[in-house]
């Protein structure tokens, strides 16, 4: 079986397992920011950011991916050095490339985009890793300072040998990837800086106060706002990398496509079964026909059956079927109580409202989070509670 698949599954086990964002106890991760010192290199941002992620797994998880860290990191290393890969050079000059992760092309900023005659969309497979004698250095010396951490090491030998692959295949001017919350993006970045490369990174979905996404470096980061390199700064990034620029993905065409069918749609974002049941008990204390609300749900995060069950009479909207642009030109109000969906649909031009009664905990709880669209001007859903149409 692929390994770097395994891996994947792994961390989404361990991000699965970690605490909710909604658990996190904000002070404490204050305290566990401030307890490290300022970073003197790249290394030191990616060891950092690792130890931040480690304080929210179990010790033994941690001791467990040391111990096969320690087993497969000689296996992978001879495997990787013994790598043999064909250079093709698959672009032209000026070329950029994208690691997609199954991540719309449209999250890079126009701006971006025009720096380069050709952006291409890549995924690497683990047979197409490899490493020579400058990646053999620079994991030397990543070794000599961090032996007592094999799992961080594999990591980010792991994504040199990608990188590496990438560079021999496209020669390209620039690596882009939507990857912030990765611990091995600062050595990358002194990796590609090594390579004469720039390491760009664009923003493609919400950020709250998280010390998952903390130290990290990129040449570029390119946010969608200026509250970000506020927020991302807080939690000890590099603030001399930061841009703001808002990609295709965020501002939608959304104004005039359709004629307006509802007066709610309700962005669903994997809620359990009693909160779609109170969010459907207040939609309809609002005084609309159930025919003149919509329900989104979520692609991964939710059950189609569950929802066409529960929201019965209520107009169930497919996102594979219906693009997001049309469904917001569809409705007056979109509403959800954190979605990365009211921040496209606020930039797009629409009036947002926030679902501030379904959970009221969390709603609370994504103040302390700094969560943007609280910042913004919004409507809350208690104020629709109730009123006669």
């Amino acid at each position: 079986m692929n390994f770097t698949i395994i891996l994947k599954d792994i961390a989404k086990t361990i991000f699965k397992n970690s605490e909710s964002i909604f658990q996190l106890d904000i002070k404490k991760q204050e305290q566990i920011l401030n307890a490290f010192p300022k970073p003197k290199d790249l290394f030191e941002r990616s060891y950092f950011q690792y130890k931040c992620q480690t304080k929210k797994q179990s010790a033994l998880l941690v001791t467990a991916q040391n111990i096969m860290a320690l087993t497969l990191l000689p296996i992978y290393y001879i495997k990787l050095a013994l790598a043999r890969i064909d250079i093709l050079q698959l672009a032209g000059e000026n070329c950029a490339v994208f690691l997609t992760s199954g991540i719309t092309i449209q999250t890079i900023p126009e701006c971006l985009s025009k720096e380069y005659n050709e952006i291409i969309p890549c995924k690497i497979a683990e047979e197409d890793m490899n490493i020579g004698k400058q990646e053999k250095n620079l994991l030397y010396k990543l070794f000599i300072r961090y032996w007592y951490s094999p799992y961080f090491i594999f990591k980010c030998m792991l994504k040199i040998g990608m990188y590496a692959s990438i560079i021999e295949k496209f020669n390209p001017k620039a690596i882009i990837t939507c990857n912030e919350y990765s611990y091995t993006s600062s050595v990358l970045t002194e990796y590609c800086r090594m390579r004469g490369i720039e390491h760009i990174n664009v923003m493609h979905g919400e950020k709250l106060f998280n010390i998952r996404d903390s130290f990290f470096e990129y040449e570029r980061y390119y946010v969608w706002d200026e509250h970000y390199i506020i927020l991302l700064t807080d939690l000890r990034a590099d603030n001399k990398q930061f841009r703001i620029a808002i990609p295709p993905s965020v501002i939608l065409d959304c104004k005039n496509n359709q004629e307006q069918l509802y007066d709610y749609t309700y962005y669903l974002a994997g809620e359990k079964t009693r909160n779609l049941l109170t969010i459907r008990n207040l939609l309809l204390t609002t005084g609309v026909p159930s025919s003149r609300i919509c329900i989104r749900y979520h692609p991964s995060y939710c059950n189609a059956n569950e929802i066409m069950r529960i929201y019965k009479g209520f107009h169930i909207e497919s996102p594979t079927e219906v693009p997001l642009n049309i469904s917001l030109s569809r409705t007056k109000y979109p509403v959800s109580l954190y979605s990365t969906v009211l921040y496209q649909a606020y930039e797009s031009g629409k009036d947002i409202i926030i679902d501030d009664i379904t959970d009221n905990v969390k709603y609370k709880k994504l103040k302390e989070l700094r969560y943007i669209m609280l910042e913004k001007p919004h409507g809350k859903l208690s104020e629709h509670i109730g009123n006669a149409r």
